[in-house]
């Protein structure tokens, strides 16, 4: 199934799904109510450390980090 996938979309189950998650993760980390943890639940992950690890490696910052930084942009800044 992971080969007729890959070839059929060109990139690795693997990779799409954690692609797919960290995109989703973005998005609910806009919500400020929303804690680290239960980003990492909602977005498939059992374990918020895996998440954050993933997280830090696709995007360069930890998700706390990653959250502070694009709540403090402004308009005219993006």
């Amino acid at each position: 199934l992971s080969a007729l996938f890959s070839s059929s979309i060109g990139v690795p189950f693997k990779t799409y799904l954690t692609e797919y998650r960290m995109q989703k993760a973005k998005d609910l980390l806009g919500l400020v109510d929303k804690r680290p943890s239960d980003i990492a639940y909602a977005v498939g992950y059992t374990s918020e450390e895996r998440f954050r690890a993933v997280f830090k490696k696709a995007t360069g910052l930890p998700p706390t980090v990653w959250r502070e930084t694009m709540l403090s942009k402004t308009p005219d800044s993006i």
